[in-house]
């Protein structure tokens, strides 16, 4: 992506010259600690990849919007890499891309992530260019120039926005809408900010450039440091010092800015190895972080992957090279192509690993690479993608079949979950002697779902638990929704309506976190589907944990203002599905209030101390203790079926409560972002349903505690409010993990 340095050199020594040398590097709060940092590396195979941008493309707008994202070519092209072992793809954002269509670009991204993941592949996304055309524009793009290299590539921002420090905090929303999105996702490696933010462009648009462009360009990734310091993603910030190693001890101000507020160190570098390795000796000596070399490989500067491939390796620094396959972007001619007349392809190419049709340039260079990408150890994501098993899960009353997909952790817990409902079917948990047993409540095949499930292991929405008479008004409208329960006689609405989320085909991907197996579930629900408003788009992913834990993330957008309140309503019994009751379970809530119910089991408003109460869980007390006292609120509920107001409310990751099984030893705890919990306890199981080892569920033969919004919140303004509006994205997450003692 750069311009070669004899073109360069002396307009970039003069721009440098320009910066006031004696200023203090400024230091954005929040870079990631050293220890912080080389933790999320080793969590990481080696980094290994190309940037891409796919061969019907010219540049990152053509790539990314709506009219020409090609995403049959993209699955394409990332299986060829796969093939070789690449696991890495470093891929440009475009500001005009949100300006245009933010939602439009989130859901597109979201698409390529998910191809990206099916091929074992993580991303490194970039949000700023300084690099080729200042004159960026939306809409179709110009056909590449004949034969020369990177002809239709733009810069972002454009030179207008850049120049103007008013405009350029047009930005932000840019910045912090992609993060906000995309902050937790495991798909995504990690963000590189601004890409040669002071490349003058000296060979190619050099008379076109801002003359203070250093100096504004460093004012831009200065705020986008602060931007995006302020989402705080999970992944890591970085910005990559880029022209020939010179070394960087005096290294101009922009560039130390740079490595003095990056989490991880990227550098560009596409000299021979010597300098390669003079430059990752000096990095290493003075930054005690991950390195990634985010651009290499230029086979006529002496840049060629045997054998700095070999060596990147060797030194545990990531290695991207440019290009992967050849197409709009024409980089397999030099940079000189901008100066000097070609007419045919070169004989050597610059760049690029792939023909068009997926033929390598060089089948000795392809083997290569996939020498030293292709092992075991770099090839750990993919290899727990592919782990998950799926298997038929028998087939529904219409004919459609259903799956199972089994995740095994590396602790020994195994999960199964079936894409019909989302359903959490069988949870294998060890013993204090380490006896695993099945801890979840369920069927052994999809066919008595449909009909006889009370929504074991499911995943509920629209919204979860109730919501009364089945009505509700939003912004002005009032909504009336099918209504499918009526406890003491009262209508309600429960757990989405007569075909809630626990009934409904799920989209199943396979996919990996943090390096343990994990299984990403989509569905879309339309505008007016069960009569609630708006399309709503839905994303779960179920992911083992290191610690024995079964962590769920949900989350939604919407394109009109619509309640939601998702939870999963696994029914466990620790002592083993279908092995008697819950009443010796012992049991712990960091709750000092909760909801009482009317005889309908709507909130009345009132949130209650459970001082004095068979409510109070605040010390462990077993089940049974007090289920039967005479209490009109358990009278309501048959017994315990009560939303209980959790002492975290500031929607941080903070522990619920516990449950422990005092024969086989086995606990529980509970660790959620929700303001409240659904404890029930089986009151409504009466022995007539048969679980997977034949054993009845007998009446509170389980405890289910379901993380969540009040119930009812919608129709109480006093509550956590559970109204999600278009630009926003409902995020929550809850893990139950497990333990013996």
């Amino acid at each position: 992506m750069k311009i070669p340095h004899r073109f360069a050199c002396l307009v970039l020594f003069l721009a440098v010259a320009h910066v006031a040398t004696a200023a203090e590097v400024v230091i954005i709060p929040g870079q990631w600690s050293e220890e912080k940092a080389n933790a999320w590396s080793e969590d990481q195979p080696w980094p290994v990849g190309a940037n891409y941008v796919p061969r019907t493309a010219v540049n990152q707008l053509e790539m990314w919007q709506a009219d020409t994202f090609d995403l049959k070519t993209i699955d394409q092209e990332l299986g060829w890499a796969s093939g070789i072992g690449l696991n890495t793809m470093r891929v440009f954002l475009h500001d005009i891309l949100w300006r245009e269509d933010a939602v439009g670009l989130l859901a597109r991204m979201d698409q390529y992530l998910a191809v990206a993941d099916r091929h074992g592949i993580k991303t490194l996304f970039v949000f700023f260019d300084g690099v080729w055309d200042p004159h960026p524009y939306a809409g179709m793009q110009r056909p590449p120039r004949p034969f020369i290299h990177n002809s239709g590539w733009v810069q972002s921002p454009g030179r207008e926005i850049l120049r103007d420090p008013a405009r350029q905090d047009e930005l932000k929303p840019y910045v912090q809408g992609v993060l906000r999105r995309f902050r937790d996702d495991p798909r995504i490696l990690g963000w590189d900010l601004f890409n040669e933010a002071d490349n003058l462009n000296a060979a190619a648009y050099g008379v076109l450039e801002l003359p203070d462009k250093p100096v504004v360009a460093q004012e831009l990734l200065e705020k986008a440091f602060r931007w995006a310091r302020e989402v705080d993603p999970t992944q890591p910030l970085t910005a990559g010092i880029w022209r020939d190693y010179e070394g960087w001890k005096d290294a101009s101000p922009i560039f130390q800015m740079m490595l003095a507020n990056s989490d991880i160190i990227t550098f560009h570098n596409y000299a021979q190895p010597g300098d390669m390795a003079k430059e990752v000796a000096e990095l290493k000596a003075a930054y005690h972080r991950p390195i990634i070399c985010s651009e290499y490989m230029a086979r006529g500067n002496g840049s060629t992957f045997d054998p700095l491939l070999g060596y990147l390796k060797k030194e545990n620094v990531g290695a991207i090279n440019w290009g992967l396959v050849n197409g709009k972007s024409q980089t397999i001619y030099p940079w000189d192509s901008w100066g000097k007349v070609y007419t045919a392809e070169p004989d050597l190419w610059h760049h690029d690993i792939f023909r068009a049709d997926g033929v390598p340039y060089r089948e000795s260079e392809a083997d290569y690479i996939a020498s030293v990408a292709l092992d075991e150890k770099h090839r750990e994501p993919r290899a727990l993608s592919s782990a998950v098993e799926r298997k038929s899960f028998g087939h529904l009353p219409d004919g459609r079949e259903a799956h199972l997909y089994t995740l095994r952790g590396s602790e020994g817990l195994v999960v199964d979950v079936s894409d019909y409902g989302g359903t959490v079917v069988r949870l294998l948990a060890p013993d204090r002697a380490g006896k695993f047993a099945d801890v979840v409540l369920g069927f052994d095949s999809v066919e008595p779902y449909p009909a006889q499930s009370p929504y074991f292991g499911a995943l509920i929405g629209r919204v979860g638990n109730r919501i009364a008479h089945g009505r509700f008004t939003l912004d002005g409208t009032t909504y009336a929704l099918a209504t499918n329960d009526q406890p003491g006689g009262i209508a309600c609405t429960l757990h989405g309506g007569l075909v809630g989320f626990d009934k409904v085909m799920w989209n199943a991907e396979p996919t990996h976190r943090d390096g343990q197996p994990a299984l990403r579930l989509r569905y879309t629900s339309h505008d007016g589907e069960e009569g609630f408003p708006g399309t709503l788009n839905v994303e779960v992913l179920y992911s083992l944990t290191e610690d024995n834990g079964l962590r769920i993330d949900y989350s939604a957008t919407t394109d009109q203002a619509t309640p939601v309140n998702l939870t999963n309503h696994s029914y466990f019994n620790l002592a083993g599905e279908g092995n008697g009751t819950v009443l010796g379970h012992v049991l712990q809530l960091n709750a000092k209030r909760y909801t009482p119910v009317d005889a309908g089991l709507i909130p009345t408003g009132e949130i209650a101390p459970v001082a004095g109460t068979p409510f109070d869980f605040i010390r462990p007390h077993s089940i049974g203790e007090r289920v039967n006292e005479i209490n009109v609120q358990l009278k309501h509920g048959g017994g315990y079926d009560h939303n209980f107001v959790l002492d975290s409310q500031d929607g941080s990751l903070a522990l619920a409560g516990s449950v422990y099984e005092p024969t086989s030893g086995r606990k529980m705890e509970i660790w959620t972002t929700e303001p409240g919990l659904q404890f029930y306890c089986g009151n409504f199981l009466d022995g007539t349903l048969q679980g997977k080892a034949g054993g009845a569920y007998v009446h509170r033969g389980a405890i289910a505690l379901e993380t969540q919004h009040y119930p009812d919140s919608i129709n109480h303004p006093d509550f956590p409010d559970t109204v999600l509006r278009p630009g926003q994205t409902y995020r929550s997450t809850t893990i139950y993990t497990f333990s013996a003692r």
